[in-house]
């Protein structure tokens, strides 16, 4: 299921990259949802044949709710969920589906890889992700975050938990929100490491503070939610932050010295947009913002 806004040329390169995967293309489907694109940015109904590869077009309403709909419209047991602007390797959908055979009652993340290695926004990213992982399995818990550009799940156990909270209006939160029910619902969380896809986002400085921002909104959301009040924090955030800043620092030996610094400034400014996402986001009241009123 492919969430798709205003991105056609990255939208056709990833279905190029799911025309060539190993899996039988008659034991899976594709199904885009194009939430309210411009006309002069839209996909072309030339691009799908209706049987593998399908299109609905609604009026925009997030990639969480885009997300929902392509759930609903697709025939399969299992849902796959990937982004417009990746590529997935050839054996990406093999892998997945092997991994939901083996533990079909697991929530399945695969791996995921900065595809643009010389934008140091992108590889900022990409390091804020590897250190959360690393920090959860420091910790011996499970990953808290397995993001909904490489996910899987069975769809009874998706329809069971309401799926996406279309409440969440940004790419930002909602995958979090979704992974914490999945838990609280009993489910195991676990990486899928051979299903991999390469994250192709470009960013500069702007659209890094702009997508941190749009994360701490996202967060403040997520931590108003009445369920989320036990949830785990660092008993230490001090130490946590260092080890946070000193990531990029010691996890890539391999990287110039003067990336890594780089790296290191870019995690701090995240943090501070991420701070002001969440304050922004504590000074907006909405009506939908009951907790109540989300799935559960």
């Amino acid at each position: 299921m492919v969430p798709n806004f205003a991105r056609p040329g990255r939208l056709r390169r990833l279905l190029d990259s799911l025309e060539v995967q190993t899996l039988a293309p008659d034991r899976f489907e594709v199904v885009v949802i194009d939430d309210g694109s411009p006309p002069d940015r839209a996909p072309p109904d030339a691009w799908f044949d209706g049987e593998w590869l399908r299109l609905e077009r609604r009026a925009n309403a997030g990639p969480a709710a885009a997300r929902n709909r392509g759930a609903a419209l697709a025939r399969g047991a299992m849902l796959a969920f990937v982004d417009d602007d990746c590529v997935a390797d050839p054996g990406w959908l093999e892998a997945l589906w092997q991994a939901h055979e083996a533990r079909p009652e697991a929530l399945l993340g695969g791996r995921t890889e900065n595809g643009l290695t010389e934008n140091l926004y992108s590889a900022t990213s990409e390091s804020l992700l590897a250190f959360f992982d690393e920090e959860a399995r420091r910790r011996g818990h499970a990953p808290a975050l397995l993001a909904s550009n490489n996910l899987a799940l069975a769809r009874a156990a998706f329809e069971r938990i309401g799926g996406f909270d279309a409440s969440y209006p940004l790419a930002a939160g909602e995958d979090r929100d979704l992974c914490r029910r999945w838990a609280r619902d009993g489910g195991p969380l676990q990486r899928a490491p051979e299903a991999l896809v390469r994250h192709l986002h470009p960013l500069d400085l702007n659209g890094f503070w702009r997508q941190h921002t749009h994360y701490g909104r996202g967060a403040a959301r997520f931590r108003t939610d009445r369920r989320e009040r036990d949830v785990i924090e660092p008993t230490d955030a001090r130490d946590f932050h260092v080890r946070l800043l000193a990531h990029p620092l010691t996890s890539r030996p391999g990287w110039p010295l003067r990336r890594r610094l780089a790296v290191t400034a870019l995690t701090l400014m995240s943090q501070i947009a991420i701070a002001n996402g969440m304050l922004r986001e504590r000074l907006t009241v909405r009506p939908e913002d009951r907790p109540e009123d989300r799935p559960r």
